[in-house]
């Protein structure tokens, strides 16, 4: 493997990761049909996943724009921020999956009322650490090949 073929994946996971905590992870039945919440929007943490997505995609544009020869010593600094962005992703994903901070509250009329509801993930609370996963995966291969050299 190249370090410079590694670019594009890296571009295409860490844009993958910025987006996902936007879609909904969360989801509930209501009185009124079904509720789901984004991950964004139920949890603060997950605002570092597009951050670290970010910091992934310019990693990757970095090894894809290397000139030839030189993939090398762009790998060298990209595989361990790589590594560092998908393992802290994979710890804030799954922790946010595992303990889902929301709770069903309807509101009727001018009072709150909570009810007791079970709270399903939905594909992306799945996805992300799968993807933040592959993401160590690659920066951990992408470092022993720039060191490689």
């Amino acid at each position: 493997m190249t370090s410079r073929a590694a670019g594009a994946p890296l571009i295409v996971l860490g844009g993958t990761l910025a987006v996902l905590p936007a879609l909904a992870w969360y989801s509930a039945g209501a009185p009124a049909g079904r509720v789901a919440a984004t991950g964004l929007a139920a949890t603060g943490e997950l605002w570092l996943l597009p951050v670290l997505g970010a910091l992934v995609v310019v990693a990757g544009a970095a090894l894809l724009t290397a000139r030839p020869g030189a993939g090398g010593p762009v790998a060298r600094w990209a595989g361990p921020l790589v590594i560092v962005a998908g393992g802290l992703a994979m710890v804030w994903a799954i922790r946010a999956g595992a303990d889902p901070p929301v709770h069903l509250v309807v509101r009727d009329g001018g009072s709150d009322r909570a009810l007791t509801a079970s709270i399903d993930l939905e594909p992306a609370a799945i996805a992300a650490p799968i993807v933040a996963g592959a993401l160590v995966a690659l920066g951990a291969l992408l470092s022993a090949v720039g060191w490689r050299r």
